[in-house]
Order: C-alpha cells, then sequence, then structure tokens
C-alpha cells in the first residue's frame, strides 16, 4: 500500500510503536529492512538512502497488523476501515469514489463523484442515444468481426502461402547446399585436372626434351650415314674397278683355259685315233670278254695316261654302233 492523504488513523496514539517507522513515526506502508537491520517505509528508505540496498519485508504477523490498522475515509467520512481493505472500498464501496459515466464506451468524457453519476446520466446524450449508438455499433462490431474473419481468413491464406515459400525456399536451400556440394566437387576435379595437366606440361617438356635430343642424335646419325654412304660409294668406285680387272683378268684366263682345252682334246684325238685301230683289233679277237662291265673297261684303262673326259669318250665310243 502506498502512502496516501485520503484516509486517517483511528486512534494513531494507541498504536504500537513497534508497527510505526523511525523515519516518519507513521505507521509502516510497504515496509523494508535495510542494510543495519532497521525497518523503514519503501519511500522513507528511497528518501533517506537513495544507493541503500533493503530487503522486504515478509513477515506475515508484522504485515497482517499493519493492515488490520482501523482508518477512517477522509471522502465519505466512514470509520473502522480495515486499512488491508482501504483500496477496495476506495473502488467499489464508497461513495464519494470518482467514476466515469456509464456511457464512457460511448465516447462520454465525463467523471465524478458516485452520488452525481445518476443525475448525470437522466441528462448525458451519449446515454440517451445509447440505442442508436448500440446498433451502429453492433453494425461496427459485425464489422470489425467480418473484417477481423477477412483478415484472419486472408491471414490463414498467407500462412498457408508462407509455409507454401518456407517451404520453397528450405527447398532452395536443400538446392543450394547440394550447389555447393557439387560446385566443392567441380573444384576438386578441376585441382585434380590442373595437378594432372601441370604433370602432361611436365612430361610433355621432357619429350619434347628427349625429342630434340633424338633429333640431335638423328643428325648426328644423318652425318654419320652420308660419311658411310660416301665411304660405299667410294668402295663401290673401287669394287666397279676391281670388277673391271677381274673381267679381264677374267677373260684372259678363259682364253686360256679354251686353248688348253682343245690342245688337250687334239691331243686325246690324236691318242684315240692311235688307238682306235689297236681296240678295233681287240675287239675282232674278241679280247673284250662278254658280260663286263663299265667299271672293268675302266680298269682295263688305268694304266693308260687319260683324262676323265678320254674315258668318257672311250665310253660313249664303246656303246656306239659302230664299236658292237
Amino acid at each position: 500500500m502506498n502512502r496516501s492523504t485520503d484516509y486517517y488513523y483511528m486512534n494513531e496514539d494507541s498504536i504500537n510503536a513497534l508497527l510505526k517507522c523511525q523515519l516518519c513515526s507513521k505507521p509502516f506502508v510497504d515496509p523494508v529492512i535495510t542494510t543495519n537491520g532497521d525497518r523503514s517505509c519503501r519511500a522513507c528508505t528511497l528518501s533517506d538512502n537513495d544507493h541503500s540496498s533493503f530487503v522486504p519485508v515478509s513477515e506475515k504477523l508484522l504485515l497482517d497488523l499493519l493492515d488490520n490498522l482501523r482508518v477512517e475515509c477522509i471522502k465519505c467520512k466512514e470509520i473502522n476501515i480495515r486499512r488491508g481493505d482501504l483500496e477496495q472500498h476506495n473502488k467499489m464501496t464508497c461513495p464519494e469514489r470518482i467514476v466515469l459515466c456509464e456511457a464512457a464506451d460511448l465516447k462520454c468524457l465525463w467523471t465524478g463523484s458516485y452520488e452525481e453519476l445518476n443525475p448525470h446520466l437522466q441528462s448525458c446524450t451519449f446515454e440517451l442515444l445509447r440505442p442508436i449508438f448500440t446498433e451502429i455499433l453492433a453494425d461496427i462490431k459485425q464489422f470489425k468481426e467480418q473484417k477481423s474473419y477477412d483478415e484472419l481468413k486472408q491471414c490463414s491464406t498467407l500462412t498457408i502461402e508462407y509455409d507454401e515459400f518456407k517451404k520453397e525456399v528450405e527447398e532452395f536451400r536443400q538446392e543450394g547446399t547440394r550447389f555447393q556440394t557439387e560446385i566443392q566437387q567441380l573444384k576438386n576435379q578441376n585441382e585434380q585436372v590442373e595437378r594432372l595437366l601441370k604433370e602432361e606440361i611436365t612430361r610433355t617438356n621432357e619429350l619434347e626434351n628427349q625429342l630434340e635430343q633424338l633429333k640431335q642424335l638423328y643428325n648426328r646419325q644423318i652425318n654419320q650415314n652420308n660419311e658411310l654412304q660416301t665411304e660405299i660409294q667410294q668402295l663401290k668406285e673401287q669394287y666397279n674397278q676391281q670388277m673391271n680387272q677381274y673381267k679381264q683378268l677374267s677373260k684372259h684366263v678363259i682364253n686360256h683355259n679354251t686353248q688348253s682345252e682343245q690342245d688337250e682334246i687334239i691331243y686325246i684325238k690324236q691318242l684315240v685315233n692311235q688307238h682306235d685301230i689297236q681296240i678295233k683289233l681287240l675287239a675282232r679277237k674278241k679280247c673284250v670278254i662278254p658280260g663286263k662291265s663299265v667299271q672293268d673297261l675302266f680298269f682295263l684303262f688305268r694304266d693308260f695316261n687319260l683324262s676323265i673326259v678320254f674315258k668318257k669318250y672311250l665310253l660313249s665310243f664303246y656303246f656306239s654302233s659302230d664299236f658292237i
């Protein structure tokens, strides 16, 4: 209860000193315990020590004794009112209490004591027009209710749309998360591709270096091949020269051999002619034993200093008709 001037204490001198504040000498109003352990009114403590800390009194006995103190209402002069009931008296039962016009809901601005309320209501324009205002207010209320319903319906529609929008936002968020994951994967793939590309570039550089080395080696080989071709050409010329010399020598040898063979053949023919008569004579005399083989004939002529050509000639002559 706040300190007020709308009541008097009845027999204030007879109130026990334990129920009074040491600062204002009045019965406690909203008592508190200060830091030094003393009890005082909250308002007195704040006005005396602005920076002091305090704790509200919670002793039920002390609070009940304070609420049971008897006071007199200054407005209506009613006595023996419990101080704890004074607030309800001022609001509900005091005839001198300040009230609003019953047509305050119709925007009537009159205020006055409760005793003056009835005379005012008899002449209050707002109260006389209440039936009309009531109908208007009912229409306004209905309109407000309809408006509230429409707004509620619209709000419900907006709520549904908001839920759908929220759902779409959530899907977009998930889609964005998926895109971020794909972007991260693409970044990783790009890094791998860049690394592989760098490796390929390094390998390509190495291959280019190797190719350059091979080109240099190939050029050296070409030079060596050219030198070899030159040497081969020189060898071919030497070979052709030697072949020409050989052909000339071969012709000379062939001519020499041919002359020698002709001389031998002439010599053989002479021998044949010399022995032809002897062989025929021996044949006539049957010196040749029937049934002897060609090999036996070779044995017969082995003592003769004859060549293989001549022996073949004799064999052919042996099997000729003239011989037989």
